[in-house]
């Protein structure tokens, strides 16, 4: 058998360095590092080999350790594929009948985008948050669609609300399309307050 020569390498952040060699399905690597480094590695393969399926046998030798690949695990394909959907995530797609708060339409739980009703305003540095902000936590959370959570970006529900009454008169001037479509009947502009779905959910639980 030909044995292929070794490769170096030097391990992602300051892990220590590494010499592999590839025999067909069996990869041998050897790092080097001090005791820290290499808990680290010996951690971080585990993760690799959890992930990808593979079964690893780690040896500790004085000045570094020895990673092999010594078999593989059978994954069901079907478990897999199905996700694990969490507790709270099923309860905030109930709340307003397994459809977004905003438009009503029906989404699926793994699909469902979670919408903070009080925007967190993450990246919001040390600087004083807005009055309107809001927490991390169930109450704040609320189902989305994609389209709606991304357009309320961190508005207010007045502000956001305005937002989409302003969409016309927006593609109105912005689009030529829409002008032709409207001159010839293809849409018609019907004026009418917005009213998000969960306040209609809400009052309807009153009645």
């Amino acid at each position: 058998m030909i044995i292929p020569p070794k490769k170096t390498g030097t391990c992602a952040k300051g892990k220590g360095k590494y010499e592999f060699r590839t025999i067909g399905m069996n990869r041998e690597r050897k790092y080097t590092g001090n005791a820290e480094q290499v808990r680290r590695i010996r951690a971080s393969a585990s993760i690799w080999a959890k992930r990808h399926g593979f079964i690893i046998e780690a040896k500790i030798k004085k000045g570094g350790i020895i990673v092999s690949v010594v078999g593989f695990k059978k994954i069901n394909p079907l478990e897999k594929r199905t996700p694990q959907i969490s507790t709270l995530r099923i309860e905030i797609h109930k709340k307003y009948g397994g459809r977004c708060a905003y438009c009503g339409e029906e989404i699926e739980v793994e699909k469902m985008h979670v919408d903070h009703f009080r925007p967190l305003y993450r990246k919001w540095d040390n600087r004083p948050r807005p009055s309107h902000a809001g927490e991390d936590t169930p109450d704040n959370m609320v189902p989305s669609c994609r389209i709606c959570n991304s357009l309320k970006a961190v508005y207010t529900i007045d502000e956001f609300r305005a937002e989409i009454e302003a969409q016309v008169a927006r593609a109105r001037s912005r689009s030529s399309n829409f002008r032709v479509s409207e001159k010839y009947g293809q849409i018609q502009y019907v004026s009418f307050p917005v009213v998000f779905w969960f306040e209609r959910f809400e009052k309807s639980l009153v009645k």
